[in-house]
This record gives C-alpha cells, structure tokens and sequence, in this order.
C-alpha cells in the first residue's frame, strides 16, 4: 500500500514581528565569545525533522480544517484543541509519564484532527488513543486499564456526577466498552497517520542552544525551564503543525532568554582579540522573522492582564521564583492565565 503523505507547510511568511529583546549585559554578564560550530544533528535527528516537516501545514489548511469544513466554529476548535492538551498532562501526571510522551500524543492527535472531522470522532476518545500509543513508542509503558483510568478520572473531574472525577477500573461496569473504543480508536489513528509515527522535539532544540550559548549552569537551567514551559504551553494550539519544531524552539529560547534577562550574541559584539562574537542564529540557522512570529503567537495565548515585572536573577539564580531585586516576580508561562 503505498502512503501518502499531507502537504507540507508554505513557507512564505509576512510581516516582521518583534519579541521583547534580550536585556541589557548588565544584569547577567557579557555573552561568551562563540567560535565553536553548533552541534551536528545525527542522523536519528535528521530523520525525526524530515519526518516532521510532512505534516505541516499551511494558515490556509489550518483555517479550513475538515472540522471547519464540517461547520464546528473556530473557537469552539481552538477550545477544543486547548482542552485536550490539558486533559493529556494531566492524565499523565497521573500515570507519571515525561513530558515527552504528553508532547507525543498532543501532537499525534492534532495530526489526526488535520485530516479527519471533529464531528466524525469523539476527541476525548482519540486522545485516550493517542496517549495508549505515545506510550508504546516512547517507551514508557502503561497497562491499558491505567490509561483509561487515568483519561475518564480527567475527563470527568468537576462534572455534577464525579466532582473527583469516575473511577472506571476493571471492575467498572463500562470499563469493558471503554477498552473496545479506545481499542478501535488506535486502530483508525494508526490507519490516519499512515503509520508515521516520527515526531520531532522542540525540547532537544532548546538544550542544544542553551547549552552553546549560556554558560553559567544555574542560569542555563533558567533559561532551559522557562523556554520548555512555553513549548508545553504551546502545545495548547496548532502551532506544531504549523512551524517546525527547530523554529518553535528558536522562538522559545529567545523569549526565555530575555525574560531572565540573559544576553544573547547578536554578531555584532567582538571579544578581546577584535573577533566578532558569532550570532546565536547563525550557528542555529533558522527564518529570524519565522521565529518572531511564533514569539509573537506564543506571547498571544497569555492574558496580558495577568503579566508581572521580571526580575534579574542573581547569581544563584533566584529570581523568577521569587526574591531578589528588580522590582518584582515572574514565574513563568504556566503561571499565566489563558484566554478562551
């Protein structure tokens, strides 16, 4: 049977957009000379990106998804889409699953839902699918009957019924029905995805960068933290079938590092010597306005309401969690609040 793949994204983009610059060398120091060559991806990664550039798509393919095409109204897909991203870590701080795998089965259900209808499958049962497979790929095994647990209890929590959430065990009288739906779910997801199961991570991205350009290692884990909470927050929207994951991460880093006000290399700086300090993007070539854009998409899917001041983080790395000085906290994306 021969595959077939979707279209791959346009990569014609428009505007320049601006994220919040990187502050001032001040409060953390001069950037590090940089001669050194980023790290070459090996061929494992070069696959995972090949693989993953297959299932972008275009603001077009994504404004006119099937759902769309079905009559379910953009917001109520987007709400959908957040939903589901939360319904998939939560259940997975219950089954005490990595990141990894949440981010795995996020996106093999937003591939699924750029081919097939909302309206044609329950989301909450292709995400019980989902997250049975990312499992299995990832190598972070789960007994099914954990895994249907641990989405129901999610699920339901806070409805009339179960503010606790339902527990359907084994012995549940829906348990049985249960397994045969999310059974045959894995089956139809496998059958849309074509068996392409390869997914790329922004997260590998991020630490390749963070470990080139930030030598401190307290500000290193900072930074890192920072960026990976947007990338989890991310998650939350199309975007990862949208751009890949290189620019998303690109993107992240950038923000991270001027939210904990740590420079950046911009290639116009020199060292000692007279040697222009090489720019972080020219050793991770990536569409600078690319990156800007998702910044800015990124930035959008926080209540600007609930901002606060940033403070510098001193050299044990306090400050985004509280204390030091600078006139106030900021503790990261996740402690934000979402439009809806």
């Amino acid at each position: 049977m021969q595959l077939v793949s979707p279209p791959s994204y346009n990569r014609s983009g428009s505007g320049h957009h601006h994220v919040p610059p990187p502050l001032s060398a001040a409060s953390a120091g001069a950037p590090p000379p940089v001669t050194a060559a980023a790290p070459a991806p090996t061929a494992a990664d070069t696959f995972a990106m090949t693989s993953d550039s297959a299932w972008l798509f275009s603001a077009e393919e994504i404004a006119n998804s099937p759902s769309r095409a079905d009559g379910v109204e953009a917001i109520s897909e987007a709400r959908t889409i957040a939903r589901i991203a939360d319904i998939l870590r939560e259940a997975s701080r219950l089954l005490r699953l990595p990141m990894l795998t949440t981010a795995v089965a996020i996106k093999y259900w937003q591939r699924f839902y750029m081919i097939e209808s909302l309206k044609k499958h329950a989301p909450y049962d292709v995400a019980g699918a989902c997250l049975f497979l990312a499992c299995k790929v990832q190598e972070t095994h789960k007994r099914l009957r954990e895994v249907i647990y641990a989405i129901i209890k999610v699920k339901t929590k806070g409805s009339a019924d179960f503010p606790d959430g339902e527990d359907v065990r084994e012995s549940h009288p829906n348990y049985f029905a249960e397994k045969e739906k999310l059974l045959i779910k894995e089956r139809v997801l496998l059958r849309v995805l074509h068996f392409d199961l390869t997914v790329d991570h922004a997260y590998k991205h991020v630490w390749a960068m963070t470990k080139t350009f930030i030598p401190a290692p307290h500000l290193q884990s900072k930074v890192t933290q920072v960026a990976w909470n947007f990338i989890n927050d991310s998650l939350r929207t199309y975007m990862h079938v949208q751009y890949c994951e290189r620019e998303i991460a690109a993107a992240v880093f950038q923000l991270s590092a001027g939210f904990c006000r740590v420079p950046l290399p911009d290639g116009k700086s020199r060292d000692a010597s007279g040697r222009r300090l090489i720019a972080w993007f020219e050793l991770f070539p990536v569409n600078l306005e690319r990156v800007h854009m998702i910044g800015d998409r990124i930035m959008d899917e926080y209540d600007p309401s609930m901002s606060r001041p940033v403070s510098a983080p001193d050299e044990s790395g306090r400050g985004l969690e509280g204390g030091g000085g600078g006139g106030g906290t900021w503790r990261g994306p996740e402690h934000h609040t979402y439009r809806t």
